[in-house]
């Protein structure tokens, strides 16, 4: 269902509802995204696709999503979306690699102590 997250954007997709289950033609689909203990943001969606930007990266965010048709809204589905963790490098370690590199030491080496740094702190 989740065809792509980054720190800050999700890219939902579903299968359509099964033709014995639908009792009717659907017409578009509610869906919900809410940041977990957050506010909910509503909306509708015509095909079977859902774009989210602006999330807040290393997020966890529960998405719902139900079918529509005549007669109401069927029952939701709900499923959880990670953001990634924003693990850019910072001024220090590009000036690191930067300095290390001029005095023969390999990047290699430098980008292993950079990644256990990072590790430590959580990042994914």
């Amino acid at each position: 269902m989740i065809t792509s997250t980054t720190t800050t954007s999700v890219n939902v997709s579903w299968d359509a509802i099964d033709c014995i289950e639908r009792n009717g033609v659907i017409t578009d689909y509610a869906v919900v995204l809410q940041e977990q203990g957050g506010a909910r943001i509503p909306g509708e969606v015509v095909d079977q696709t859902f774009s989210a930007e602006h999330l807040r990266p290393f997020t966890t965010y529960l998405f719902r999503v139900a079918g529509v048709n005549s007669i109401g809204t069927g029952p939701f589905i709900t499923i959880t979306i990670h953001t990634n963790e924003d693990c850019k490098l910072t001024i220090d370690a590009q000036r690191c690699i930067r300095n290390c590199s001029n005095k023969g030491i390999t990047i290699a080496s430098v980008v292993k102590v950079i990644l256990i740094k990072t590790n430590r702190n959580h990042c994914r």
